[in-house]
């Protein structure tokens, strides 16, 4: 993108682990993030990063620990929207929901996935 730097980013999206639904990101919500020292740091112009910050084992360390005891079951199944995707931003707009219906079933129900279209 030829966005300057600080106006690249053109929407945040977290993923609600209740719903399984993408939420804009909240203003009014603390969110807590985990990033390496350099970025923590303010490196690479993250300087809103730069500030006071709670500092444990090297990532590393902290990764093979979490392997060791971790459930990752709910991550069997690959979302495609979970990476971060570069577009243009001249074209960008937000994902639409659009809700589908069980065709097996032929009927819907109450846990309807959601296409992006």
């Amino acid at each position: 993108t030829n966005l300057p730097s600080g106006k690249r980013v053109l929407a945040i999206q977290v993923k609600n682990r209740t719903t399984g639904r993408y939420d804009l990101l909240d203003l009014a919500k603390t969110y807590y993030l985990a990033t390496n020292d350099f970025l923590a740091a303010g490196g690479d112009g993250y300087t809103m990063l730069g500030g006071a910050r709670e500092e444990g084992p090297s990532m590393d360390a902290a990764f093979e620990e979490y392997l060791k005891t971790a459930d990752l079951s709910q991550y069997e199944k690959i979302n495609p929207n979970s990476r971060t995707i570069s577009v243009d931003s001249k074209n960008f707009s937000l994902p639409v929901e659009t809700p589908q219906t069980n065709a097996a079933a032929n009927d819907a129900t109450t846990n309807v996935p959601l296409t992006y279209e």
